[in-house]
């Protein structure tokens, strides 16, 4: 031991030791050593090594029932007083004690049954000694394995031991996986038992009940009264609304004082009818859905709950209220980046919008993609107008759908053909093998066995006559549909003028198959790719923020509006004349251009305007070259999204009850939007 380690407290007193015990479900089964146990195996340990009296036990601490990949670790804060683990970040509250414990000096050592108690990756494990226990002089102790942090060998020796316990727990982990995986594709269920369902009793399994979800049939009228409601138009609020008045209750909870009934939400109604249980399905974790053993128990078939998830994914897409407002909805999430793959979202910074990479920046491989999200917005519209309005590409992408929608026919066709032949060729061998049995040729025994055979093949053969018949209906569904939307492209413009944020947004979504932003220096480079139409490469100006700005130099400082201020000087506009084109003054043109002068290097503006020229013809149609007026803000008395329907639905006769159903509302915010929308109107008219 060397003798930067602390065997005695720094008062000279015992060794104070503080015991962490730890144990989770998979470790309690395979090892047997519950946490009752270990604190005491500890302190046996350590009377054997320092003896009794020697060490001096200032607190014991457990966790019950958590990973050992759970926090904290040396990377998290944990403040002296009270720790606050990170956000939505796994914790160890008794963890983080000894934490706190070591950064106020309180123990000596850290006293633990076993090392892979403290952690189970390698990594946290080293790090947790080499930057928490060793520069205070802070020993490790272990029951079950001897080892000193403060030797090579004993540091060799945590290597090994730490490299063992994450090989544990992965392999645990996998083999859990594997078991969980094995039961969904027997069609047994796993996991949370459902609302309407509950798992069988220890005698109903003894009598060779499977281990899987049994039907309440009381529940199950109450789930097939829900997905009944939804089909019809109540929204998930009035659902739960109605069963909380008609008195249905939820799952028991059990508390202090007493198990009580809990009311129905939303949010429950909504997992209740995403929920394949209740159509007798199991899902699988690839998302294919399987035969449960519960299936002739279901409340609803597999059509019904397929209708359901339609109708979810369609009121998901209506946005109201001020999120259908939001213009940054427009390419956020649909933009990539090209150094890490991940998506564009925006951010505002020095009020300004910007589209920005969430990755982490790595300067040694590449640069993540920060870009203004006005000058991409514009840049896509500019694209897929000019793709929507030109004859050729329509007409090329209009050739492509016929023959690929050709291809796949003629394929299909083919396959079809050959089962259409197949089916006769079984059906002839069921007439011999009938005409062999009364001929004596084969045995009862020998026809049953070659009849479930031609019968387990014909059954298949349908299934794929069936399913490629529909494939065909429905390939020529998708052919009319493609080839209509190809000839609305041409009213793109008039489409786009009138459609709200969120439907544009929605509308990009559907368009655009690919659009990555890379960083390219002094530009962005934007790769867009639209279904059926070719590949359009484009620079764009990259954002700098302004207190950036101030640092950079060089043509990637260069704002949009400077930019055009050159634009003006190349067009051989006097300042007077750009600044009247700009609608902004003479003396801030002339800032504009002077700034631009000074970040390209140059004492001229004209010889800077010429030295980007290249850029400026690329951006052009990006620049504000023109002086557009301001839209006239929103004002006070304008109606919310909220009150122009509860305005409309009262207009033709809808009562106050019956809004509030539709929109899943109570009636006192129906009856307070009606009298604001009506007072609004009443104050506009006067």
């Amino acid at each position: 031991m060397m003798s930067s380690a602390r065997t005695s407290s720094p008062s000279g007193g015992p060794l104070r030791v503080m015991i962490y015990s730890r144990v989770s479900t998979d470790d309690q089964a395979e090892a047997g050593i519950s946490i009752q146990e270990q604190p005491g195996l500890v302190k046996e340990h350590l009377d054997r090594t320092f003896g009794p009296g020697r060490w001096l036990l200032v607190d014991e601490v457990k966790d019950e029932g958590l990973s050992g990949s759970y926090g904290p670790t040396i990377f998290d804060h944990v403040d002296s007083v009270a720790g606050a683990p990170r956000r939505g970040r796994k914790w160890r509250p008794s963890l983080e004690r000894v934490f706190r414990a070591i950064k106020n000096d309180e123990i000596d050592a850290v006293a633990v049954y076993t090392l892979s108690r403290l952690y189970r990756e390698p990594l946290a494990q080293l790090n947790f000694i080499d930057q928490m226990l060793k520069p205070r002089g802070m020993l490790l102790i272990s029951a079950k394995e001897s080892v000193d942090i403060y030797s090579a060998s004993g540091r060799f020796q945590a290597n090994i031991l730490a490299a063992a316990a994450g090989f544990q727990r992965e392999s645990s982990n996998d083999n859990v996986k594997d078991i969980i995986r094995r039961r969904k594709e027997s069609g047994l269920w796993h996991g949370q038992c459902p609302y309407g369902w509950r798992f069988p009793t220890l005698s109903e399994q003894e009598a060779g009940y499977p281990k899987t979800i049994k039907a309440i049939p009381e529940q199950l009228d109450h789930v097939k009264l829900v997905a009944k409601l939804y089909l019809e138009g109540h929204s998930e609020q009035s659902i739960a609304r109605r069963l909380n008045d008609e008195g249905v209750p939820f799952f028991m909870k059990k508390t202090v004082n007493g198990s009580r009934q809990t009311s129905w939400d939303f949010q429950k109604v909504r997992i209740l009818l995403r929920n394949p249980a209740h159509a007798g399905m199991v899902q699988l974790g690839n998302g294919e859905l399987i035969r449960g053993y519960h299936y002739e128990q279901r409340a609803f078939d597999l059509e019904t709950y397929q209708a359901i998830q339609s109708a979810g994914r369609d009121r998901r897409r209506r946005y109201r209220g001020v999120r259908s407002e939001r213009p940054e909805m427009l390419l956020s999430g649909i933009a990539m980046c090209a150094s890490c793959g991940g998506k564009l979202m925006v951010r505002y910074t020095d009020n300004q919008r910007s589209y920005t990479c969430r990755g982490l920046r790595n300067e040694a491989l590449s640069r993540h993609v920060r870009v203004d999200a006005d000058t991409l917005e514009k840049a896509v519209l500019h694209e897929v107008e000019k793709l929507a309005t030109s004859p050729e590409l329509l007409r090329q992408a209009a050739q492509r759908i016929g023959e690929q929608a050709g291809h796949e026919a003629r394929e299909s066709k083919a396959k079809l053909e050959k089962l259409r032949e197949r089916k006769t060729a079984l059906d002839q061998q069921r007439s011999n093998a009938v005409r062999q049995l009364r001929e004596d040729v084969l045995s009862a025994e020998d026809y049953k066995e070659l009849r479930k055979q031609i019968e387990a093949e014909e059954t298949y053969v349908v299934d794929q006559i069936g399913s490629l018949e529909q494939a065909l209906a429905g390939s020529y569904d998708s052919e009319r549909l493609e080839k209509r939307a190809l000839a609305a492209l041409k009213d793109f413009p008039l489409l786009w003028s009138n459609l709200k944020p969120c439907e544009r947004a929605e509308l990009m979504r559907s368009a655009i198959e690919e659009l990555v932003i890379g960083d390219e220096h002094a530009c962005a480079l934007m790769k867009l790719k639209l279904h059926l139409m070719p590949v359009v490469c484009l620079r764009l100006p990259r954002l700098v923020a302004s207190r950036e700005r101030e640092k950079a130099s060089g043509i990637e400082a260069i704002t949009l509006s400077e930019l055009a201020a050159l634009w003006h000087l190349l067009e051989g506009k006097r300042p007077t004349e750009g600044a009247l084109a700009m609608g902004i003054s003479k003396s801030t043109f002339s800032s504009f251009t002077s700034r631009a002068a000074q970040r390209l290097g140059e004492d001229s503006p004209l010889i800077a305007a010429r030295k980007a020229r290249t850029l400026i013809k690329q951006v052009e149609h990006l620049l504000p070259l023109n002086h557009v007026k301001r839209k006239r803000r929103h004002k006070r008395n304008d109606l919310t999204a909220f009150e122009r329907v509860v305005l409309d639905r009262s207009r033709v006769g809808g009562s106050h009850q019956e809004i509030a159903d539709a929109l899943g509302a109570p009636i006192a915010k129906v009856a307070t939007g009606l009298v604001s929308a009506q007072a609004k109107l009443l104050k506009e008219n006067m």
